[in-house]
């Protein structure tokens, strides 16, 4: 790969998960690692979309920020496969920020997503996931 690498995380088996930045049309690429030999532990993968944003990660699952998507991968250990979780499922949230710009996901314990751009912080959380219940849409939109 001729690009540079700009993420990267530890899963909680110890899987290393890194990223390349694309700022497009080509799509950004995981690539899955052992952390002791930094041998490939599965082929690289997709992500679909370019990515300039940080990766962050909740135990084996990997959020990553996409030009157009936010997106969760699951990697299966014992399969060796790092695959898209929700890949079909698109929305946009408004936000507030002003103006578009890097976004810097993370996940919080209830698997809420946050958005960090340079002028917001956001928690997105998608309607009917347990991480929903007990918020209020401040809009009073249902």
């Amino acid at each position: 790969m001729d690009r540079a690498y700009n993420s990267f995380v530890v899963l909680d088996d110890g899987t290393v998960v890194t990223k390349d930045l694309s700022r497009g049309p080509e799509p950004s690429t995981f690539s899955v690692l052992d952390a002791s030999t930094l041998e490939d532990r599965a082929v690289p993968v997709s992500l679909g979309e370019p990515s300039v944003a940080r990766l962050s990660a909740d135990g084996l699952v990997v959020y990553a920020q996409g030009t157009e998507t936010a997106l969760r991968f699951v990697w299966d250990p014992d399969r060796g496969v790092l695959t898209a979780e929700t890949g079909a499922e698109r929305a946009r949230a408004a936000t507030g920020s002003p103006v578009p710009s890097v976004v810097f996901p993370a996940v919080d314990h209830a698997g809420a997503l946050w958005y960090c751009s340079f002028t917001t912080l956001a928690r997105v959380t998608p309607r009917g996931s347990p991480s929903a219940e007990g918020l209020r849409d401040p809009t009073g939109s249902t």
